[in-house]
């Protein structure tokens, strides 16, 4: 369905961003630069969806689709965009070929959550409404000021006081749309087809005269009827009354009009990814961000234009996000966490994450991965059925597992978030049991790492942390698939290719060969591995010194002049060997990203490398 244009818009006093599809010729290659703008779409029968904006410089907002879609902690940023085309999604939707960050970015933090931020309720209905609206205006001035069961209450305690939300209604009132629904949302539940920036621009014109938007943070607009499949949530670069500044967006049909829902939005606007997606999407009970949450009464009822009948709405109430999220919006000041390095032992007692921290316990141990980027770990919580989270489906420990980067799809359904739950009955298709509980342990082979919960009461877990002693030296031999392989050490052949689960191998294995002297007694000589092109062999280990052994020779031929290179710095230059000999050169390297990379390089003919020793310094 080709998406509308909206230059078209009409313009009140603001001064308004207006969304701009530029002129694109695909033959041609056009730049945009501009600030990254990312709203997802929940819809409530489980499918998933993401839109994506960048407001340039000049106001002008440009929809644009990825072929793979920046990471989440892109939001807000400055980007620069090479443009393909236009998008198959709609004649003003732009097709992004590549994009990079304007300056660095970081995702070690997302932007704090900390003080008060004030929200400002738009109700709106279509020009075609049916039936009354979903609630008075008092109700949305209720869910969010009220003090429990509240947007502002829930918040309060997710944050443990860290953020303070306020709100107010526009007008007071319900403002009537210039469009029926099928101008904004022209599809049912199915499909994802809401003009959602029309929509943001009408209703905030029609606020206008009653709002000053540079007092808020963020912008709701809760509507009349149904939307399209979802409700949305994210966040967008705009300017009005004249201050251009970053407001948190949602759009929120009458079915997430609720504190569960709108949690969950609002999660978004603040910049939080999902979690869960281990056999469903949205299927982790243990997190608003996924599908955490329950219990509230029938609480009103409206005549949905995408089923054609009337539907019972529901104010349930979510339960926490995860501490790991929690940590990224700066919610968990220090005392109350502890980062414990690969091989290091220890034992923690963890206080329930829904209770505000007394001082008798952690609300999160961050466990780092040997040989791993420090934006891969585990993170260990308590949960127990007290506050919000007294809609949790069990008690006990629930340990995650973050991955950074990780878009995991089930179904076709993409945007899983870095963080899931390790499941303590696995594959049995359901997160609800996922909770870990006294004598139980966690153990993760590739890691050596064994979590085990050794003891509870009342609000309280001890959980004991420990490892596997790690090896001592590394070694592996070169050569083919058949040949013999020295004592202790790993086969390496020219199909080796890394990956995250061996944790070793070649960058790519063209222009590579496997080569065996079954003249040659000693196991680790009489093989190798060639090459005609640099290429690198890349091993994952925890940061620190080590010392390097290479073994090259070949009985049956010269090595002619060949370089090393360890992690970017040359080691070895202009190498020979002559035939039926073998050179054993050692280097010391400082691992400070969690990788060894070897680059082998060739003056004349071949590369050649029999093997590598890599010992740790202490």
């Amino acid at each position: 369905m080709a998406r509308r244009s909206t230059l078209t818009v009409s313009i009140s006093l603001l001064i308004l961003s207006t969304l701009v599809i530029p002129s694109i010729n695909a033959q041609d290659r056009e730049v945009l630069i501009g600030r990254l703008s990312i709203i997802y779409g929940d819809s409530p029968s489980g499918e998933t969806y993401t839109r994506y904006y960048i407001t340039e410089a000049s106001g002008n907002v440009v929809e644009v689709e990825f072929d793979t879609p920046p990471p989440y902690w892109y939001a807000n940023q400055e980007i620069k965009i090479i443009v393909a085309g236009t998008a198959p999604t709609g004649e003003n939707v732009v097709l992004a070929e590549s994009y990079t960050p304007a300056e660095p970015i970081t995702h070690d933090a997302l932007p704090q959550a900390i003080g008060t931020r004030r929200i400002i309720n738009i109700l709106v209905k279509y020009s075609d409404h049916q039936g009354m609206e979903p609630h008075n205006p008092q109700f949305y001035d209720d869910i969010i000021n009220l003090p429990d069961n509240s947007i502002s209450d829930f918040f309060d305690e997710l944050s443990y006081g860290k953020l303070s939300i306020e709100g107010d209604v526009a007008g007071n009132m319900w403002f009537t749309l210039p469009y029926p629904k099928n101008y904004y949302a022209p599809c049912g539940w199915g499909t994802a087809c809401a003009y959602l920036y029309n929509l943001l621009i009408d209703a905030i014109n029609l606020a206008d005269p009653y709002v000053y938007f540079p007092d808020y943070e963020n912008i709701n607009i809760m509507i009349g009827n149904d939307l399209d499949c979802c409700a949305w949530g994210g966040s967008i670069t705009l300017t009005l009354d004249g201050v251009t500044k970053t407001y948190g967006v949602t759009w929120d049909p009458p079915w997430a009009q609720n504190v569960r829902v709108l949690g969950h939005e609002i999660g978004h606007s603040i910049g939080l990814p999902h979690s869960g997606w281990v056999y469903a999407p949205y299927d982790s009970p243990w997190d608003v961000m996924s599908s955490g949450g329950g219990g509230g009464d029938a609480c009103g009822l409206y005549y949905s234009m995408n089923s054609g009948s009337y539907m019972t709405l529901w104010c349930t109430l979510g339960v926490h996000t995860i501490a790991a999220y929690k940590d990224k919006l700066g919610w968990i000041d220090p005392p109350y966490k502890v980062e414990v390095n690969p091989y290091v032992t220890g034992v923690f007692t963890i206080e329930a994450l829904s209770l505000m921290p007394s001082g008798s316990g952690l609300k999160m141990v961050k466990i780092f991965l040997p040989g791993q980027p420090t934006d891969n770990f585990y993170t260990v919580e308590a949960r127990r059925r007290v506050g919000y989270d007294q809609w949790l489906p069990a008690e006990g420990v629930i340990i995650h597992k973050y991955e950074e980067g990780r878009n995991r799809c089930i179904s076709g359904w993409c945007g899983s978030g870095p963080a899931y739950p390790i499941d303590s009955t696995p594959g049995d298709g359901t997160l609800d049991n996922a909770q870990w509980t006294v004598g139980q342990s966690y153990h993760d082979p590739e890691n050596n790492l064994t979590i085990r919960v050794t003891a509870a009461s009342d609000f309280l877990f001890t959980v004991e942390v420990s490892w596997a002693a790690p090896p001592a030296t590394l070694c592996f031999d070169f050569g083919t698939s058949s040949s013999p392989v020295s004592p202790d050490c790993t086969r390496v052949t020219s199909n080796t290719q890394y990956s995250s689960i061996l944790g070793y191998g070649w960058n790519k294995i063209s222009k590579i060969t496997s080569v065996d002297r079954p003249g040659e007694p000693d196991p680790l000589r009489r093989d190798f591995v060639r090459g005609t092109a640099d290429r690198e062999f890349r091993i994952r280990l925890d940061n620190g010194v080590y010392q390097i052994m290479v073994v090259i020779g070949d009985m049956s031929s010269k090595q002619k002049s060949m370089d090393i290179y360890a992690n970017g710095r040359m080691v070895v230059s202009n190498l020979k060997v002559p035939k039926g000999s073998y050179a054993i050169v050692t280097f010391m390297v400082n691992v400070n990203d969690g990788f060894l990379t070897l680059r082998f390089h060739k003056d004349r003919d071949y590369w050649r490398i029999n093997g590598v020793v890599v010992t740790p310094q202490t």
